[in-house]
């Protein structure tokens, strides 16, 4: 790129949708005289060489910068018809901006309808380019200012609008003329002369209106020339056309609104109006007593889409809240043609206030009538329904009904809301407290806006979205997210953004945040880093001789055992790779093994230090005793391998016995496991179930120090086992009573969390006989 002073750096890596991205490299000029009608790139290399610019001097000739639109190229019919009348008109230098890429003009035709709203963006970026290579020219070749014009259809009159204020910044003046051909419409109704072509952006800004609803229909201009009215033009009578002609479309009307109100007693999902709401059985009340819980979809969508649908019964199961579903799809466009909905966003998003003052209208109506506190009272809103919750924020405050006690904002919308004025979006002042589930970061805005923000795996590409699909699947999983952490309390915890290399072991409730309804309990406010557990799982299955004959699978162990340390410096060198290439901090990395896998990951742990570092947590269940139970350090899993290692030993025979971690927990003494009798492999298999539950319910397993109770000897244990084919449950009961007793500081939590507390060493951890085996019978660590 040859324009050496401009810096564009913190806007191009802003977190674009890759498909329409824009770089330095991706914006061309090309240049057109009468002497090259064919056109040439204009490179760093070959400006001082093509004939026209060796003159130190070009002030004689007159320049037109000539800007495509939107899904188009300098090299259609239309513009190449333009640049040739003008070349053979005046001998203009015409110098051509190419900027497809950014314009969406190679993306299939999904991808290009989504990228709309990013091209919107670049258009700032290209006028930025174009203005700074304009002072290039004036000042290296002595172009007159006087001499030059631009020219922009579409997304390019707009273009040609930034440039013109980027200009003036360099205190040479102002361009002549500026001539925006149908200027854009979609995304550019605002007021505002600072986000849009205005008069001002030149001495004279000439304005060409042909269509009525991807152009711009207000008064831009110097002067404003409206083509047959500036609507549906000669030979243009295609569906196409005369569809998109129509507008305006999705308009809000209160009667298009449906309200679907569930509640425990009534989950039938029929639809109400502001007008048919006492039909209910709850509003039949003279107070309501229960918290209500709003919830607004976004662009596109509605009430009935299985995300909304789970979010809703999350609620009512969770804590009988009534939940009232505002159902504005005719306003947010969700019934238009799949080709032409995309177009119709802006209109959809300035509906959002008219849909928020419709929500401030019913709260009214909850408050006054039905006495409802607004402390009983949330909101939870996505994408474009995020910022409906927040007008609806600012109308009851004008209504003197005070604060609604939370909105959530699930991915608030970015286009056409990526504005620093809290007047114009979703803003923590809505709300007592405000929480922001990020989750793309081009549907949804990165900024900062509420009291708490989540980014959600850095808030964008969430796991599992594919490639093609990513942004509109990362989009809607901020709903899923939200729904799995009303279901599961603090299955989602959030890490301060400048501590997001830090484990989530190493969180404290002073410190980190759990997503969901209790958020606002926790003390930290801010952004927050929350990530999404990737789990790779290593196949080796043929090195652990796992397939072959049964007879030949028990004789090949010996050659599996040999195969470990193979498999552990496989792991390492992977391990590798995901730090050093893909940036994943170590200390966000634990490796889990069963068994021989147990093994496999206290090599692999060896082998890591010699490359670049210690896993953070290494946990072992039931590791493989024979051929390892009398080696050392070097040749078997040990505390040394991880920074911390946490060891689940559930079974003598095909286990062992001695303490190889940081911290040992001993299943049930360790031996046998209950309802397994003497079958060893089962034990074995237990530690897996075990871990399973500890991770699926938090602290659900407590371990106690082995030191305090009386340990009967091993032997009598196994011949009890025998005997009674049952667990011994003297010694088990003696020892689950002193659960309660436990402290944070005593005892330790079976789990990802272990290592969170202060115990080490050597643990009794008694079970349940059979699923669900929590022991913990109501106690918290």
């Amino acid at each position: 790129m040859f324009v050496d002073d401009l810096s564009l750096s913190n806007e191009l890596d802003r977190g674009l949708l890759p498909n329409c991205s824009l770089t330095p490299q991706a914006i061309s000029f090309i240049l057109f005289t009468r002497e090259i009608p064919n056109g040439i790139v204009l490179t760093q290399q070959n400006l001082t060489s093509v004939e026209i610019f060796k003159k130190s001097d070009i002030s004689s000739n007159p320049v037109v910068f000539l800007i495509h639109g939107f899904l188009s190229c300098p090299n259609q019919t239309n513009f190449l018809d333009v640049t040739r009348a003008l070349i053979q008109k005046d001998k203009y230098i015409v110098i051509s901006i190419d900027w497809k890429d950014g314009a969406c003009t190679k993306q299939f035709i999904l991808n290009k309808c989504l990228g709309y709203f990013q091209s919107v963006e670049n258009t700032r970026i290209v006028g930025k380019y174009i203005a700074h290579f304009s002072k290039r020219l004036i000042q290296e070749h002595k172009l007159s200012v006087a001499k030059v014009r631009l020219i922009g259809h579409s997304l390019g009159a707009h273009i040609a609008g930034f440039a013109g204020k980027e200009f003036q910044t360099f205190r040479l003046g102002k361009y002549p003329e500026i001539i925006g051909l149908d200027p854009a419409g979609p995304s550019f109704s605002s007021n505002k002369c600072s986000e849009r072509l205005c008069e001002t952006d030149a001495d004279y800004v000439q304005i060409i209106h042909t269509s009525k609803y991807l152009g711009i229909g207000k008064t831009i201009g110097t002067v404003d020339f409206y083509m047959n009215n500036g609507t549906n033009q000669p030979d243009c009578s295609d569906p196409l056309s005369y569809e998109l002609d129509r507008g305006p479309k999705c308009p809000f009307n209160s009667d298009t609104v449906s309200i679907i109100i569930e509640t425990r007693e009534n989950r039938n999902r029929d639809l109400y109006t502001l007008q048919t709401l006492q039909n209910h059985p709850e509003f039949k009340k003279k107070t309501i007593t229960r918290p209500v819980v709003f919830i607004t979809h976004g662009f596109t969508s509605s009430a009935s889409e299985t995300n909304f649908i789970n979010l809703a019964k999350a609620l009512v199961d969770k804590d009988n809240y009534m939940v009232i579903s505002i159902d504005w799809q005719t306003a947010a466009c969700t019934n238009e043609a799949v080709g032409l909905k995309y177009l119709y966003y802006p209109t959809a998003a300035s509906n959002t206030r008219l849909v928020g003052q419709y929500i401030a209208t019913i709260t009214q109506k909850l408050v006054k009538d039905y006495k409802i506190s607004m402390a009983n009272i949330r909101l939870i809103g996505h994408s474009l329904g995020a910022h409906v919750s927040g007008f609806a924020g600012k109308k009851v405050q004008e209504l003197k009904l005070g604060k609604y006690s939370e909105i959530i904002g699930l991915d608030p919308a970015r286009p056409s809301f990526d504005s620093n004025h809290c007047s114009e979006r979703l803003c923590e002042t809505d709300a007592e407290y405000v929480q922001i589930i990020h989750t793309s970061n081009y549907l949804g805005t990165e900024k900062i806006l509420g009291t708490v923000d989540f980014y959600m795996n850095n808030g964008k590409n969430q796991p599992g979205c594919g490639r093609f699909f990513s942004e509109v699947c990362s989009h809607t999983r901020a709903v899923i997210y939200m729904a799995e952490c009303i279901k599961h309390e603090c299955c989602l915890i959030g890490i301060p953004r400048s501590k997001s290399s830090q484990p989530i072991s190493s969180c404290t409730k002073q410190e980190c945040v759990c997503v969901g309804l209790n958020a606002k309990k926790y003390p930290s406010r801010g952004s927050f880093y929350v990530p999404n557990i990737t789990v790779f799982s290593i196949d080796w299955k043929k090195g652990a001789c796992n397939g072959g004959a049964s007879l030949l699978e028990y004789a090949g162990y010996f050659k599996a055992v040999e195969n470990t340390r193979e498999v552990g410096r496989y792991v390492a060198n992977f391990t590798k790779i995901l730090v050093e290439e893909y940036k994943i901090p170590l200390a966000n990395i634990l490796l889990i093994g069963h068994s021989l896998g147990a093994q496999v990951a206290g090599f692999a742990g060896k082998e890591l230090q010699k490359l670049i570092g210690k896993y953070s947590q290494i946990v072992g269940l039931d590791p493989a005793g024979p051929f390892f139970s009398l080696n050392s350090c070097s040749q078997r899993i040990c505390e040394t391998d991880a920074d911390y290692v946490q060891i689940i030993h559930t079974s003598v025979p095909l286990g062992t016995e001695r303490t190889l971690g940081t911290i040992d927990f001993y299943m049930n003494n360790g031996i046998f496991q209950p309802g397994c009798n003497v079958d060893a492999s089962c034990s074995h298999t237990k530690a897996v179930l075990y871990f399973t539950e500890c991770i699926k319910r938090e602290c659900c397993l407590i371990g106690i120090p082995w030191e305090e109770y009386v340990v009967f000897i091993n032997i009598l244990n196994f011949f009890m086992l025998i005997l009674l084919q049952n667990e011994p449950k003297m010694i088990t009961m003696r020892r689950s009573q002193s659960i309660s007793t436990c402290t944070k500081d005593k005892c330790v939590c079976v789990g990802l969390s272990a290592n969170n507390y202060p115990g080490r060493g050597k643990f009794y951890v008694p079970t349940k006989r059979d699923a669900p085996y929590c022991n913990n019978n109501g106690t918290v660590l």
